[in-house]
C-alpha cells in the first residue's frame, strides 16, 4: 500500500466521487478499480476508514432505492427481468431467489442416497466373490443363482 495514497480518498471531494460510482452501479471490485488499487485493499480501506465505506454505502442505497422504485412501476408493464437480476445481486437479503438452494440440496442429497446405494452394491458383490472364492479353496461346489444366462438374454421368451 502507497504511503498515504487512502488519505486523498478521504477527503470530501473524493469521497463524492465514491458515492457517485456506488450510485452510478459499479461494483465495490470496479469502484476499487478506479482508485487504483486493488479489491482486497479496498476492502481492508473500508474496515480501516468508516468514511470510505459510508460513502460507498451511501450510492448503494440510493441506486438500489431508485431501482426499487423503478421495479414497483415497472411490474406492472411487466418488463422487470433486468431489474430483478440487479435486485438479486444487489440486494439478497430481500430478493434472493431460493429454489437454487432447494435444488442444490436435492441434488446433494440424492449423490449421498446414490452414493451409498453404489457402496452397498459393491458390498454385497464382494461378499458373493468371497463366498465364492471360500467354496472354491474348500473344493466345495457353490450354486450361484444370479449369474446371467447369456443365451436367454439374446433370445426371445415369446418365440
Amino acid at each position: 500500500m502507497a504511503n498515504g495514497k487512502y488519505q486523498k480518498w478521504l477527503t470530501k471531494p473524493k469521497l463524492a466521487v465514491l458515492t457517485n460510482w456506488a450510485r452510478m452501479g459499479l461494483s465495490e471490485p470496479q469502484i476499487a478499480h478506479n482508485m487504483g488499487i486493488s479489491y482486497s485493499t479496498f476492502k481492508v480501506w473500508k474496515t480501516k476508514y468508516p468514511a470510505i465505506s459510508a460513502a460507498v454505502e451511501e450510492g448503494k442505497e440510493v441506486v438500489d432505492a431508485v431501482v426499487v422504485n423503478a421495479l414497483i412501476k415497472a411490474a406492472k408493464n411487466g418488463n422487470v427481468q433486468a431489474m430483478t437480476f440487479w435486485l438479486r445481486n444487489r440486494m439478497p437479503e430481500y430478493f434472493r431467489d431460493n429454489s437454487y438452494k432447494e435444488l442444490n440440496e436435492a441434488q446433494a442429497q440424492k449423490a449421498k442416497e446414490d452414493a451409498r446405494k453404489a457402496k452397498a452394491e459393491a458390498d454385497i458383490t464382494e461378499a458373493k466373490a468371497k463366498d465364492i472364492k471360500q467354496a472354491a479353496n474348500e473344493g466345495g461346489a457353490m450354486i450361484v443363482d444370479d449369474v446371467p444366462n447369456e443365451a436367454s438374454e439374446d433370445s426371445d421368451p415369446d418365440d
